[in-house]
């Protein structure tokens, strides 16, 4: 009997999870049918329902997972497993993953529900654009254009290409060649490439991938010592001259079949994830070939000219220069010496060489080709530099910027990182690379090719918000990006787990709906105002922050001094942008107002020349007493000449931010707006840019990157009336004294506007105006002042999801008073008809 009572209850609890899973996709199947129902009523109305559309697919696709998820909870618990984070919990994940899923997918639904009976009732509005058709879109400079209007562009890694996915999640082509595809000595391309390349139709933008990784047999066996000196995705000795016998076989029968296609508009990924590290006891270092290490002996001679010179310098007795022998990786504890400058300068130099040969062999048989190369940026704002990367050098030789960029907002270990003290996300890598940059080429594109904003090989969030996917990616096409590849689609298109993602699999945006609704929603947006960003993008930089690469060399600390000078600077409105000693030469000292030197001791005499020349131009350098004091070989320099400029020295961090600021305000280049922030840090942590639109007027866009909510409050600096702030995505008008939590993103309309409230609608949108609301914001109890007695108003209040929260009928009336109580603090839409007049009013709660 024990036994029938045990078997009864395992039956109704598995009953029971089927029930569950069955009443949550009932629900979630019951909002498709009404959000379908509405946007149907949207488009007859002729508004933009495309957002409506993608999170409809991304509902259907994802009840399809949920139901391979909850027959494979085997499966699931091996791939949880793999990830340090979920590895005690893998059991209860797999087992609980498919509802997650499904109520996530709910949760999309009221979402888009809300949002679109908001649209229908025209308390909030919508610009139309044209989708993005991948086919039309073309570069133009330092933009991607279609129908000669920029967009931007996303999609995902190892998405599958079926019709259903590439709708609204991507759309780019591409191609892939590699080494392995030539199958002799001779240069044979195999047959299954030929034809493929051959056949392939012309398709969406797109670009090839150059791999580096598969070397076939035969050339292992033809060129000595091959591999000696390869590293990760790079499995072959870059110096031995096979390595370019090898590839201009490949170039010579691929390039020419990919001419004018548009899957290779966007260029040749030159190589993914390059670095070449040689340093002893860090990742990816080891041995350097014969070959290296007689390039170094012949590149030492060429610098220095006589032993004598290298030995001063070293502090070494060789008797020539066929006799230096380096030990390869070198000893940290070299680092300062004469000797470790030399070679890491010379790994720079032989590692631009290989991508220079690269690009040359490319463009003999396609002269118009771009190029790009996937950098990490941790490369260049991390403090090692013996990798090889030398990152200006590999952007000016490139026709794209490329990356692989990274946020996060944790890490696998638990370990404190400096940022956590006081930013919601670790946006160091992004935004200052990105912003270096444009620096260098401010008329390329920003390609990232990988990116790593939701999930890394140490940051993943099963429950992460959408927040910080619109925040990341907002903030990241301010500073410049164009298109992103996305890391990763881990799925085949019936739900089932690519067997190749390994340990990218779990909690990343294959098992969260909300994070890829919002992702794509953001990049909706983000083309719907694509002529603003794009302002964004090209503002003049007027400060400039020094950065040399000697000093970076021989300085184990120094990018830490570098992002706290740009993270002075970040948060005042102003955009920033380098210098390097190229970047005087290659660009007008006169686009920008200062350059910013801090914790520099070292700079080459080159370096060092340039500065000075910058001075007799008539520029100005603000300073701190400890830079430019040497060479990059520890010798004293001279000091720098004020010529026809100026120079401002700074004890601190602080002085140099005031000095910076002034400098900015005396040239007449302040921002137009004056925006201040309180959060409970005391440091700030909301970014903002400014610029005008077509009509005129100012546009603000502002990310909320502290960790703590922030009261903003933003004011015209000379209003003729007063400061009316219209949210660009809802097209209502916003408080311009508005509290922001982390992860928030605000983007309005700037109005100098005469007897506007900040707590209405644009009058151009049909709202009549015939009453007042205030006081706004307010703890929760507000008046509605009509203008002439009403003899039937109606009052509703919504929440921003649309859900009603309060109606009721008033009669012969002029006055309403109300209090919206047991609400949380937040925006609600408040709503007056009376006839056939309405008027709506946004109302902040706090």
């Amino acid at each position: 009997m024990k036994r029938k009572f045990i078997s009864i209850a395992i039956v109704l609890f598995f009953f029971a999870i089927q029930l569950r899973a069955q009443t949550f996709e009932e629900k979630a199947q019951t909002k498709i049918s009404r959000l379908q129902n509405l946007v149907t009523k949207a488009q007859t109305k002729g508004i933009y329902t495309e957002k409506e559309e993608m999170t409809l697919r991304t509902a259907e696709i994802f009840l399809k997972y949920a139901n391979w998820d909850e027959e494979h909870t085997d499966i699931n618990k091996s791939y949880f497993e793999k990830v340090a984070i979920y590895k005690n919990d893998a059991s209860s994940l797999a087992n609980n993953i498919a509802d997650f899923e499904r109520k996530e997918v709910i949760k999309i639904l009221d979402l888009a529900i809300g949002t679109l009976n908001s649209l229908i009732d025209k308390e909030i509005f919508r610009k139309n654009i044209d989708k993005v058709d991948y086919s039309a879109a073309n570069i133009d400079g330092n933009k991607i254009k279609m129908n000669n209007r920029p967009v931007f562009l996303s999609d995902h890694i190892w998405k599958p290409e079926s019709e259903e996915l590439i709708e609204f999640y991507g759309a780019l082509d591409g191609e892939y060649i590699s080494p392995s595809n030539i199958t002799d000595e001779n240069g044979t391309l195999n047959s299954w490439t030929s034809s493929r390349l051959s056949n392939k139709p012309s398709g969406n933008i797109g670009f090839v991938f150059l791999d580096h990784n598969n070397i076939p047999q035969w050339a292992t066996n033809k060129y000595d010592n091959f591999t000696i000196g390869s590293r990760h995705y790079g499995k072959y000795d870059i110096d031995n001259p096979g390595a370019r016998e090898m590839y201009s076989m490949l170039f010579k029968k691929t390039v020419p079949k990919m001419i004018n296609k548009n899957y290779s508009k966007m260029g040749y990924m030159l190589f993914n994830e390059p670095s070449f590290f040689t340093a002893k006891g860090v990742w990816n270092t080891g041995e350097v070939s014969n070959y290296t290490k007689n390039k170094f002996k012949i590149w030492l001679k060429k610098k220095h000219n006589n032993i004598s010179t290298l030995n001063s310098l070293w502090g070494s007795n060789y008797s020539s220069f066929n006799d230096i022998n380096v030990t390869i990786p070198m000893a940290t504890s070299k680092q300062g010496t004469g000797e470790w400058y030399d070679w890491m300068t010379f790994n720079n130099d032989r590692v631009t060489k290989w991508f220079y040969f690269l690009k040359n062999e490319i463009k003999k048989y396609d002269p118009k080709a771009l190029m790009h190369i996937k950098l990490m940026p941790w490369l260049w704002t991390g403090d090692k530099k013996d990798h090889g990367m030398d990152f200006e050098s590999l952007i000016r030789l490139c026709g794209i910027s490329g990356c692989d960029a990274a946020t996060g907002k944790s890490n696998f270990w638990n370990s404190h990182e400096e940022w956590m003290d006081t930013y919601a996300f670790n946006w160091r890598n992004m935004s200052m690379t990105f912003d270096f940059f444009k620096s260098i080429q401010p008329n390329h594109i920003i390609l990232d090719t990988e990116t790593h904003f939701l999930s890394t090989v140490n940051f993943r969030d099963l429950y992460l918000e959408p927040s910080y996917v619109r925040a990341n990616y907002w903030l990241a096409h301010m500073h410049g990006m164009s298109a992103g590849v996305n890391w990763v689609w881990g799925r085949e298109a019936d739900g089932s787990i690519k067997s190749n993602v390994g340990e990218g699999y779990a909690g990343s945006i294959l098992q969260q709906p909300g994070i890829l609704n919002e992702l794509h929603a953001t990049l909706i947006d983000l083309n719907t105002f694509s002529e603003e960003i794009t302002k964004i993008q090209e503002q003049s930089k007027p400060l400039r922050i020094y950065y040399s690469l000697a000093n970076a060399i021989q300085r184990p600390s120094y990018m830490n001094d570098v992002y706290h000078t740009y993270e002075a600077l970040y948060f005042e409105g102003i955009p920033l942008g380098f210098a390097t000693d190229s970047i005087l030469i290659e660009e007008n000292p006169k686009n920008w107002k200062s350059i910013i030197i801090r914790e520099t001791e070292l700079v080459t005499n080159q370096e060092f020349d340039q500065l000075q020349n910058y001075l007799n131009g008539g520029g100005t350098i603000i300073m701190d007493s400890k830079s430019l004091k040497k060479n990059e070989y520890g010798q004293a320099h001279e000091v720098l000449r004020v010529g026809k400029g100026s120079i401002v020295y700074i004890n601190s961090l602080s002085e140099m931010k005031t000095q910076a600021i002034e400098l900015i305000n005396s040239k007449g280049l302040d921002p137009e707006i004056i925006v201040t922030e309180n959060n409970g840090v005391g440091r700030k942590g909301c970014i903002w840019r400014c610029v005008k639109n077509q009509a005129g007027n100012l546009v603000l866009s502002l990310v909320n990157i502290g960790k703590t909510e922030a009261t903003i409050t933003v004011k015209l600096k000379k209003p003729s009336f007063g400061t009316t702030c219209k949210d660009l995505i809802t097209g209502v008008t916003v408080p311009s004294n508005i509290k922001l939590k982390p992860e928030e993103v605000y983007f309005v309309e700037i109005i100098d506007n005469a007897g506007v409230s900040t707590s209405i609608f644009d009058p151009k949108f049909n709202s009549t105006n015939m009453a007042r609301l205030y006081p706004n914001p307010s703890s929760g109890d507000f008046n509605i002042d009509f203008d002439q007695t009403q003899n039937q108003v109606s009052l509703s209040i919504n929440d921003l999801s649309g859900k009603t929260i309060y109606q009721q009928e008033y009669f012969s009336t002029n006055h309403i008073q109300y209090q919206i109580p047991n609400h949380p603090n937040g925006t609600y839409v408040i709503k007056v008809q009376s006839g056939n007049s309405f008027q709506s009013f946004l109302f902040l709660k706090q």
